[in-house]
């Protein structure tokens, strides 16, 4: 426990480093005075759960860690007051529940880093009004689902990493708004099937895609020919079609395979850009 008297006077401090010092709680108002602190590093802590006024009156707050802390749920409006927050790292936590509006109020947040934790579902708006979120790292949980409004507002997302998780199909509309993807991962889940069109939205920004060490058995050329990526793995996954499997994340001769397939060229793609 940190008594709310320590930080008075500390009308300057930039950066709090508390990590691995045994906390179990965060009081309310515990911060209220250090109005000037950019970054606040609670990692390695005991922390199960983090109270709605935990951190009032850090306004001007970009970066908060709460790297390997046993915390297994991210409570509604806990952010709400960190309005200038741009970091958010809930790396090798134990979460599997993110309440509805957890992340409240984060309307500056960049970076949202969830990688090594037990989520099973993303549900509906859980990242509600995030638009200026660039970068989601998802990896390493045990996702099952991802509801297809789960990703609505993030329009400037460039980067959304989904690998080594249970999922096992991606829907149609789960991927639709994010326009401006760069990159995006799958690798080593389940996935069997991908609808079609899910990836139309993403044709003209997204450079690297990988669906690598899934469960794909097909693949419909049209979801992909007329992508402007750089990079695309289908690798290590049962597909039936052997010269896929030879070209796997070769895509200038996936391109060439396909157009001889399915009679594909550039000019199906003009109405698409």
């Amino acid at each position: 426990t940190i008594e709310q008297t320590l930080f008075y006077g500390l009308n300057n401090l930039k950066t709090l480093e508390l990590h691995m010092n045994e906390l179990s709680e965060i009081k309310p108002f515990t911060f209220s005075n250090l109005t000037t602190l950019e970054s606040l590093d609670l990692s390695y802590n005991l922390l199960d759960q983090i109270q709605r006024d935990s951190f009032d009156g850090l306004i001007n707050l970009k970066e908060l860690v709460f790297l390997n802390t046993p915390m297994t749920s991210i409570n509604s409006f806990v952010f709400s007051k960190l309005t200038n927050l741009e970091t958010l790292n809930f790396q090798d936590c134990e979460i599997d529940t993110i309440q509805p509006n957890a992340f409240y109020g984060l309307e500056k947040l960049k970076e949202i880093n969830l990688d090594n934790n037990n989520l099973r579902r993303i549900l509906n708006f859980t990242f509600a009004n995030l638009t200026s979120v660039k970068l989601i790292e998802l990896g390493r949980n045990q996702l099952e689902f991802i509801n297809e409004n789960a990703f609505r507002d993030l329009v400037n997302l460039t980067e959304l990493d989904l690998d080594r998780n249970n999922l096992t199909i991606i829907k149609q509309n789960t991927l639709a708004t994010l326009v401006n993807l760069v990159s995006l991962t799958f690798y080593n889940n389940n996935i069997k099937s991908v609808d079609q069109n899910s990836f139309r939205n993403l044709i003209t920004k997204l450079e690297y895609l990988d669906l690598s060490r899934n469960n794909l058995v097909t693949i419909d050329p049209i979801d992909y020919y007329c992508m402007n990526v750089s990079y695309i793995d289908f690798c290590n996954n049962p597909l039936q079609n052997e010269e896929y499997n030879q070209n796997c994340n070769d895509f200038s001769a996936l391109k060439i395979i396909w157009e001889k397939e399915t009679g594909l060229s550039p000019s199906n793609c003009t109405n698409l850009y």
